[in-house]
């Protein structure tokens, strides 16, 4: 086998994921949101993710670095959100040859959105917790639903209120 480039999307211990892949032999490039360059030592390429990580961007920069295999790695908290772009983003990655062990748009749909969650769990039968919802009011603003009523935010999209930790200070 010759050489291999793997892009690495999200730098969260990625001091743990670039030395095995590097031991096989592969040159490595992390895009993430801060710099790990110091963990990661020489010969690691570190680059930055689009603040916006959409599809057709993030398949330009994998195109234009030259990507043979690409690893979702989204560790950080805020990260889950890009789970259905990272597997969308696979699945075209993949029909172009390459490869992607991205988890499948099924799943990354239930780990980044909690009201696909909650319903998938219902009909599962899963635990769900009891939660209040929003719907629309007559007038277009947001109201009270009942436990388990669930609504349309803006956009058509649901949503369902959580309340918010407490802070001291």
């Amino acid at each position: 086998m010759g050489f291999m480039r793997v892009v690495v999307l999200g730098e969260f211990r990625s001091d743990r994921v670039v030395p095995v892949l590097r031991s096989g032999g592969a040159d490595v490039v992390v895009l993430g949101f801060a710099d790990p360059s110091a963990l990661l030592g020489d010969g690691v390429v570190c680059g930055r993710l689009p603040e916006d990580v959409r599809e057709e961007p993030l398949l330009r920069l994998l195109d234009g670095l030259g990507a043979d295999v690409v690893v979702a790695n989204p560790g950080c908290p805020g990260q889950e959100q890009f789970l259905p772009v990272y597997a969308s983003v696979a699945a075209r990655w993949r029909e172009a040859g390459g490869a992607a062990p991205v988890h499948p748009a099924g799943f990354a749909a239930l780990a980044s959105d909690k009201v696909v969650l909650h319903r998938v769990a219902g009909e599962r039968g899963w635990p769900v917790p009891r939660g209040a919802g929003l719907r629309r009011t007559a007038g277009g603003a947001p109201g009270r639903g009942g436990a388990g009523a669930a609504g349309a935010g803006e956009g058509g999209a649901q949503r369902v209120p959580r309340r918010a930790p407490l802070r001291a200070g």
